[in-house]
């Protein structure tokens, strides 16, 4: 390890036997001349992620060039970049370019990884994408990173002015090796070559000063006081065993073991960092997370939440709310972008209340964030074990399993209420279902008279 903060650059030549590439890599090494005639001897891409053997890497900077080739478009494409602080080959931070977004602010993103998942679902935005960036194919492109405690910037191009500023490293400060990265997240029948050369790093004992300037960017929510900031998670287990379940059970509660996960400084609850999936088979694919509510008093809460890619919420035993948000489950432009987009009115009752998100993985990030309008009146905590879920009362039974859905212009409501008074002047409830018949032009609702029976 270099031990001076003023220490030269290491150049590691892609031929030289200071390299390890993952065992599925796919690579060539070869020269290659730009289209302003630049020939730098090069390593050519196809799919590949390589780590510099014994490379101490805490602060300090990675720099290489970069050329991504004329034929990249949105039906042929790929993506380059470097890594750094890498414990392993699941585990390190990521920044990548991909050529077809060249133009955008996804040209360019910073991402950490655990268990080889890429949860650009999660983080994108400010600190993670440029507001744009724009660089021209088939010439070779300086790049350097500078990496400074948990903040960091990329340059490209232009030695001067950074394109990106992170502002928080999601992995921490440690110590581990550096990288390259390239077209891991493209699918075969789309992916073309891309090619780096003059790979080197600087390793520092102590953080480099950063230019910041213009490429900072405001992050919102940033340790915002009504987010849930740690989360019981459970082992892993099959999505399929809460198919068509209306409730947990005690049965859910003591088949599962517990760890605590807490979240970064935007709330979000990563589960890869603690759990690991079998991703070839993705046969136990969910894991639960879960948090008490202590209420002073019965009340409804407003809580804003997102996950990636699918979860189920529950609140004390009963399903609340069930959605998808996978990678392209709505159009080939869906990416599932986690933030607070979901809302629900959590019906509290005085004491604990168990809220649990049962989050299933497909591609990419998995995990949960959530936060409530206001904190009066509540405290969330993670628990070693959790609260039973037999203190239901019949009213709340009830309310929180009137659900409704929506399919094919028909909204169901299960369970709908109207006050009656009976003969001897006492009020009672009668309970409802009811169809609401969509009227399309206005997107209004009509009621089908036929529809109402008494439950």
């Amino acid at each position: 390890m270099i031990t001076s903060a003023f220490a030269a650059p290491i150049s590691v030549p892609f031929d030289s036997d200071s390299w390890e590439f993952t065992a599925d890599s796919e690579y060539s090494l070869e020269d290659f001349t730009d289209t302003k005639g630049v020939t730098y001897p090069a390593i050519k891409m196809v799919k590949a992620l390589g780590f510099v053997k014994d490379a101490d890497f805490t602060h300090g900077t990675i720099e290489f060039d970069v050329l991504f080739s004329l034929e990249a478009s949105s039906s042929k494409r790929d993506e380059q970049g470097l890594v750094w602080r890498a414990q392993d080959q699941q585990n390190y931070e990521l920044m990548h370019f991909r050529d077809y977004e060249f133009g955008t602010p996804y040209g360019l993103h910073y991402m950490p990884v655990n268990d080889s998942a890429h949860p650009l679902q999660f983080y994108y935005g400010p600190g993670h994408n440029p507001t744009s960036i724009e660089k021209p194919l088939g010439e070779w492109i300086h790049v350097k990173a500078v990496v400074s405690g948990t903040e960091g910037e990329i340059f490209v191009g232009d030695m001067e002015n950074p394109a990106l500023f992170i502002n928080d490293m999601k992995q921490g400060v440690n110590t581990g090796t550096v990288g390259i990265f390239g077209g891991y997240n493209i699918p075969e029948a789309v992916r073309i070559p891309t090619y780096a050369a003059n790979f080197s790093y600087e390793s520092m004992d102590t953080p480099p000063t950063l230019v910041r300037g213009d490429a900072v960017q405001e992050v919102a929510y940033v340790n915002d006081p009504n987010m849930v900031t740690e989360w019981m998670v459970s082992d892993v287990f099959s999505a399929k065993e809460l198919d068509d379940r209306l409730a947990l059970t005690a049965n859910d509660q003591q088949a599962r073991t517990w760890d605590k996960l807490s979240t970064d400084n935007i709330g979000v609850a990563f589960f890869s960092k603690i759990r690991l999936l079998d991703r070839a088979n993705r046969i136990n694919d969910t894991a639960f997370a879960r948090v008490t509510i202590q209420s002073n008093s019965a009340q409804t809460k407003k809580l804003m939440f997102g996950f990636s890619d699918s979860a189920k919420v529950y609140l004390n035993g009963q399903l609340l709310f069930s959605g998808d948000d996978a990678f392209r489950s709505r159009d080939y432009r869906f990416i599932g972008t986690v933030g607070f987009f979901d809302n629900l009115y959590l019906p509290l009752k005085a004491g604990n209340n168990e809220l649990w998100f049962a989050v299933s993985d497909t591609l990419a990030g998995w995990g949960v964030r959530a936060k409530f309008a206001d904190m009066e009146g509540i405290t969330v905590i993670a628990t070693d074990e959790p609260n039973s879920f037999d203190t239901t009362t019949e009213d709340d039974l009830r309310q929180n399993t009137c659900l409704t859905s929506y399919n094919a212009g028909v909204l169901t409501i299960p369970c709908i209420s109207f006050p009656v008074v009976n003969n001897t002047g006492e009020t009672e409830v009668n309970i409802y279902s009811i169809d609401l018949i969509q009227d399309d032009p206005a997107f209004l609702f009509g009621v089908d008279l036929d529809s109402i029976v008494p439950r």
